[in-house]
């Protein structure tokens, strides 16, 4: 799981949330000011039917461990099948446009950059990706407004400079050190 480690989606997921209030959460922060309602807000009730979902699921064991609630997530593989294969089905309809094409298009770059091995001409289309999600979080969720500060987490810099540690450090599988600094 090399380059997952290091890029630590855990963190990506783990320190911003769609659920206000909430420490376990998904890559999207919880800014909502005046507790208005913002369009990738999921409530709490959508969040519960998720869970119940999840927990309905019928997930192959090559999959890995069977999900579990998104509020019981404890390791990192977990967050990464939640990312990759769980959170494209349950947000379908769940979270709005543009928003969703942004998720899968962040669990797509994901997908590629953290696979055991990757080919050179993929290392622009992850770019691409994560520069587009990137821009998309910075236009959405920031919006370049002061007073949403606490949106802008290194680690969502960080994904700019995916592929260029891969192209310094090789596959994701040979090397250990990533973004723990941050």
């Amino acid at each position: 799981m090399g380059l997952w480690n290091r890029f630590n989606a855990f963190v990506l997921l783990k320190h911003c949330s769609l659920y206000e209030g909430s420490r376990a959460g998904l890559a999207v922060p919880s800014i909502t000011p005046n507790g208005s309602q913002e369009p990738y807000f999921i409530s709490p009730m959508k969040w519960q039917a998720i869970n119940v979902d999840i927990d309905r699921m019928i997930f192959p064991v090559a999959f890995g461990d069977k999900p579990r609630s998104i509020f019981t997530i404890k390791k990192a593989s977990e967050w990464k099948t939640w990312l990759k294969v769980i959170s494209p089905v349950v947000f379908k309809g769940r979270l709005p446009e543009p928003y969703y094409s942004e998720w899968i298009n962040l669990a797509e770059a994901v997908t590629i950059a953290t696979d055991y091995s990757i080919a050179y001409d993929q290392l622009d289309d992850v770019q691409a990706k994560f520069t587009r999600f990137g821009q998309h979080y910075e236009e959405q969720y920031y919006r370049h407004d002061i007073s949403r500060l606490a949106a802008c987490k290194a680690v969502f810099h960080a994904l700019f400079h995916v592929t260029e540690n891969i192209e310094w450090l090789g596959k994701s599988i040979t090397s250990s050190e990533y973004i723990q600094s941050y």
